[in-house]
């Protein structure tokens, strides 16, 4: 396409100074549309390797963003699966102070049960996505 546009071009030029009729303005006219069509060339090879790059670019974020998903949902597993053990244990330490009489494993269970309800698993969890989002590449996190 380019060689015949570039021939046009120069065929325009011998003709247009050997015939009267066509005149400098046609070899101006054919010359300004090889090089719009040049100019659409080179924004059409820009524009279609950043698409290209976007693409690359998309399908990296995507895969990360599924993993941190990933991570984030077993993150929340695992501290809502602690959670309940704490509990579990905490009220069984409860009952059997209740049980016995135990004014001292009464009071360090409800110590217990207090102090895991002020924890805030969601609080937990925006910090680990905030340790995530800020990690530097190659950077180990131990949640």
């Amino acid at each position: 396409m380019t060689r015949t546009l570039t021939k046009l071009a120069s065929a325009t030029k011998v003709l247009s100074s050997q015939s009267p009729r066509l005149g400098p303005d046609a070899a101006a006219g054919i010359e300004a549309m090889f090089q719009a069509w040049r100019d659409y060339q080179q924004v059409h090879e820009t524009e279609s390797t950043k698409r290209e790059e976007i693409r690359a670019r998309s399908g990296v974020e995507i895969t990360r963003l599924r993993e941190q998903a990933q991570l984030i949902r077993e993150h929340f597993a695992m501290i809502f699966s602690e959670r309940r053990d704490n509990f579990d244990k905490s009220f069984t330490l409860l009952e059997t102070g209740l049980s016995n009489g135990d004014d001292r494993q009464i009071e360090a269970a409800l110590t217990l049960i207090v102090t895991l309800v002020k924890e805030s698993p969601i609080k937990q969890a925006a910090e680990t996505m905030r340790t995530i989002k800020e990690r530097v590449p190659g950077q180990i996190i131990d949640l």
